[in-house]
């Protein structure tokens, strides 16, 4: 990678301006979906607790109640919290282009992180308090980090490589998985090269480990169960092994209205939900949060060896959902698919390129980039195993367009050695 290059960012603050009309176009009195549970949780901590005590609630791991924290302790009114999202996206983009701009010509680096900016799928949550916002700001902080192959190695830049890895998966879960296959990789890298970078990222893993440390004992001491993350990934796996026909996966919830206000266009769907899955909600209902997502959890697994060829169709669909937001069952396309289209028919492409790429290049790849490839991959993978939406894609962006960057500026002068 190259040396890092000095940079004028000031290019990139119309965003700010862009992005503060998105959001009074987007915002919303009162709350909306998750945004009342993360407030919530948030006012749990700060009183002593996460969880309830009469019943085990773990929707989420701990990572965006504790940034709001601050703004409860001093009673920040909620349109000034929501407003913080402008800059942790705005943010985004400035790591972004300072980690493509040590690592690829500027040219690119400015391309690349323009796209970003102009990246409008991911606006649709400016407005709200959810953690898309600001995991999308730790995904480029930890780019940035991981690029920097100069300091690679110093103890500050491991200690802020781990912190930042771990707090990600506080925030989103789901990468408490993608650290586990993080640390084996790099554990099984690190016996076979003896490469020093992979004894890094060996550290960087541990440490990350050590940052979600507190909350794995503490739900340990609430549940008796080892590396227990969240109550929700049932609940995800059940609705993505749907073996019914007309549905493809997506998820619902227990009354079964996850898409009834979505859109004006879509009547209540919930009765279609209700003929195949009522009765059986019904039964667990009854059930403490942790017993039901335990039922949830060997119900899915049964669908799916029952049911694997149903199971694969859905991850198809699932796959799509991911990039297009569709299908949904039992429900009228809007034009919401269009607006996707183009934005992450680019993503795909770029993604599919950088893959190839980096799949006859692998030896010449710098570890750390490596790293960042295996941390990539194992979300989308595992993503896509679970029920997904394109919400669950754009908070990674930052990292395929790095990596894009990358290898096509490795291209680039490849082809001008050789020609």
């Amino acid at each position: 990678m190259q040396t890092e290059k000095r940079a004028n960012i000031s290019v990139f603050l119309p965003f700010l301006g862009i992005y503060f009309i998105f959001f009074t176009i987007f915002y919303v009195e009162g709350f909306r979906g998750d945004e009342g549970r993360y407030y919530q949780l948030a006012q749990n901590l700060l009183e002593g607790f996460y969880s309830p005590s009469d019943d085990v609630y773990l929707p989420n791991g701990p990572g965006y109640p504790i940034f709001l924290m601050p703004f409860l302790t001093f009673d920040v009114p909620v349109f000034y919290i929501r407003l913080t999202n402008i800059f942790l996206h705005f943010l985004s983009i400035v790591f972004l282009f300072l980690a493509l701009n040590r690592s690829v010509n500027r040219k690119l680096a400015y391309v690349l992180s323009f796209f970003w900016g102009a990246y409008y799928i991911a606006y649709q949550e400016i407005a709200q308090i959810l953690s898309e916002p600001l995991t999308l700001f730790l995904v480029s902080l930890l780019v940035y980090y991981l690029s920097n192959t100069r300091k690679y190695q110093t103890k500050k830049n491991i200690l802020i490589c781990g912190f930042l890895l771990g707090y990600l998966v506080l925030t989103k879960v789901i990468f408490g998985y993608v650290l586990i296959i993080l640390f084996v990789y790099s554990i099984i890298s690190y016996i076979i090269s003896r490469h020093v970078y992979n004894k890094t990222n060996v550290f960087i893993s541990l440490i990350a480990f050590l940052v979600i440390s507190p909350y794995l004992m503490y739900t340990h001491s609430i549940t008796d169960k080892i590396f227990f993350l969240s109550t929700a990934g049932g609940s995800s796996l059940y609705w993505m092994s749907n073996p019914n026909e007309n549905e493809y996966g997506d998820w619902n919830n227990y009354k079964f209205t996850a898409n009834c206000v979505h859109t004006s266009i879509n009547e209540c769907n919930s009765y279609y939900f209700e003929k195949n899955h009522g009765e059986f909600f019904n039964k667990i209902s009854k059930l403490s949060i942790l017993d039901r997502d335990n039922e949830l959890k060997r119900t899915a697994i049964e669908n799916i060896v029952n049911h694997p060829k149903k199971y694969l169709l859905n991850w198809v669909d699932n796959v799509s959902r991911l990039f297009l937001g569709v299908p949904n069952s039992y429900f009228l396309q809007g034009n919401k698919t269009f607006y996707r289209f183009v934005p992450n028919a680019i993503i795909f492409v770029i993604l599919l390129y950088s893959m190839f790429i980096s799949i006859i290049s692998w030896k010449k790849l710098p570890v750390n980039m490596k790293y960042l490839i295996v941390l990539l991959l194992s979300y989308l993978s595992l993503t896509s195993l679970l029920s997904a939406y394109p919400r669950q894609l754009y908070v990674i962006v930052p990292i395929i367009l790095f990596w894009f960057g990358c290898v096509f500026n490795s291209t680039i002068k490849i082809n001008r050695y050789t020609n």
